[in-house]
């Protein structure tokens, strides 16, 4: 089946639930299916050494870049360091849960879309309406 991970960290940034869905990504991979992801740019944990194992490609315009994980096709979407005020990390991760749907929606239609970071209610019921 085609599979969208969407997921607010993964590699290669460099924290232990990054590594985890990596992992994830790739045994689905072993399974059969065919592995997109769409996540954030690198933003808790950054290492160079990552980033250089895993480049990050402008794709469309200064917000959206991609990333190659061993013939996985990985989306990122530009998002700001978890530094500053709590009120904007709030208003980051409500951005890119918008700009990560819409990005979604039009992008992969018929692809079962798989949610690993939703905490609100809202957007599973609208991303479950976008694909169907």
């Amino acid at each position: 089946a085609k599979v969208l991970v969407n997921c607010n960290v993964f590699s290669p940034d460099d924290v232990s639930i990054a590594y985890m869905l990596r992992d994830l990504v790739l045994q689905l991979r072993e399974y059969g299916h065919e592995i997109t992801v769409l996540t954030s740019t690198p933003h808790y944990n950054v290492l160079e050494s990552s980033l250089a194992a895993q480049p990050l490609v402008r794709e469309r315009g200064n917000w959206l870049y991609k990333s190659d994980l061993g013939g996985i096709p990985v989306y990122h979407i530009k998002s700001p360091p978890k530094t500053g005020s709590v009120r904007n990390r709030i208003w980051s991760a409500l951005g890119y849960q918008a700009r990560s749907t819409l990005f979604a929606c039009k992008d992969f239609e018929g692809t079962i879309w798989f949610y690993l970071n939703l905490r609100h209610r809202f957007w599973q019921v609208f991303s479950a309406h976008c694909w169907r």
